[in-house]
């Protein structure tokens, strides 16, 4: 939509706080969660785990900037007729909101610090322990001044970069910090054409094309397995029984009119018989 932070402030404002958290950026709560299983992951031998979460940390907060970005700063793209019913939401809405950007900014400090010791440290140890025993690491004791501080300066930066790239090309309206800048969409999508950037930009656009193999697997090659096994049981399992009970049920039909309860009609059954036996009986003899 873009422009939003004027229209909806409130919900601008909260969004903020819980983007810049989620990004990992200190003191706010997604730092110290991040940092505390970076570095954990890190300390312990587990470095491609940490390399991954390293990795994603970047990504994470370049994509929370670019929805940012795209959906509150920037100039509105809202079809003028509809613009101006944007408003803020009640306060049903906004007080949880509220609620939860005061957690998200201040939580971390009050459960994170200080690393080596904090609640945050104590609830994640036992997820360690064990992993770290199995493995045969040991993990050493948190320094700021060492591995610990150099790996939260790392993310941090890493963090930092990405965020300044999302500011680049999507751009930023924070005018209490002097931070303004328009958004480069002709930019972003001359990048995205690169022939090294060209298949990833349009991977992830299209979602790495997960929708469109559950649909091919699960809709169209589920559903005609589907239909056939349908079929299967709808014509030669049902099919076979209910042709077995309409068989019987017809010749029980047919052979109830056998049963009269004349005796004059049985006679001429058991005459008819014995002239059919006789008769069987001639030709035998004759042979």
């Amino acid at each position: 939509m873009g422009g939003l932070a004027r229209k909806i402030p409130i919900t601008y404002a909260t969004m903020l706080i819980g983007a810049v958290a989620i990004s990992g950026v200190p003191p706010l709560a997604g730092f110290f969660s991040k940092d505390e299983i970076l570095g954990g992951a890190f300390k312990s031998g587990f470095l491609w785990v940490w390399a991954i979460g390293f990795v994603v940390a970047g990504m994470t907060a370049f994509y929370m900037f670019r929805l940012i970005g795209m959906t509150f700063w920037g100039p509105s793209h809202v079809d003028p007729e509809k613009e101006h019913h944007i408003h803020e939401s009640p306060t049903s809405m906004t007080r949880p909101l509220i609620v939860l950007a005061i957690p998200s900014a201040l939580l971390g400090l009050a459960i994170g610090f200080p690393p080596e010791s904090g609640l945050l440290h104590q609830w994640l140890a036992p997820v360690f322990e064990h992993t770290i025993a199995a493995g045969g690491h040991a993990e050493a004791a948190y320094s700021f001044f060492g591995v610990d501080g150099a790996l939260a300066i790392g993310t941090t930066a890493l963090v930092a970069v990405a965020i300044v790239v999302a500011w680049r090309f999507f751009g930023v309206e924070i005018p209490a910090l002097g931070l303004r800048t328009e958004p480069r969409p002709e930019q972003v999508r001359a990048i995205s054409a690169r022939p090294g950037l060209a298949l990833l930009y349009k991977g992830s656009a299209n979602k790495w094309w997960f929708d469109d193999i559950n649909h091919r697997l699960f809709v169209d090659w589920g559903g005609k397995l589907a239909a056939a096994a349908f079929w299967f049981d709808r014509t030669i399992v049902d099919g076979t029984v209910n042709g077995i009970g309409t068989v019987t049920s017809d010749a029980g039909l047919w052979i109830r009119r056998v049963q009269t309860g004349r005796v004059q009609n049985y006679a001429l059954g058991i005459a008819l018989g014995l002239i059919v036996m006789a008769a069987g009986y001639l030709v035998l003899a004759a042979r």
